[in-house]
């Protein structure tokens, strides 16, 4: 990805392997291997924590718990203090700023 991007380089996966079976018929959707803060630092990108606390959410992002509702709130308002490197984020965002 690098040798064909221009000024950035931007990555938003999930906070480690998060098993996901392929939906939608698309096989592309299938999780195999997973990434985390440790990993995408060492490759250079500058990693903040999304998506609010890890445990609260499920495959494709789904919340886990009833109801539903209330805990996408919880998960809304606990994404505020995650923002920072966090192991407990459900998502990482990962920017590399290139060198021309």
């Amino acid at each position: 990805m690098e040798s064909i991007a221009i000024k950035n380089l931007i990555i938003f996966t999930p906070n480690g392997f998060l098993r996901q079976e392929a939906f939608d018929s698309n096989p592309w959707q299938e999780h195999i291997s997973g990434w985390d803060i440790e990993e995408m630092e060492n490759l250079g990108f500058d990693v903040f924590g999304h998506g609010g606390l890890k445990n609260l959410r499920g495959m494709r992002s789904e919340i886990k718990y009833a109801p539903q509702f209330f805990w996408s709130r919880i998960s809304y308002l606990s994404q505020r203090f995650k923002f920072q490197k966090s192991k407990s984020s459900y998502q990482l965002l990962c920017v590399k700023e290139l060198i021309n």
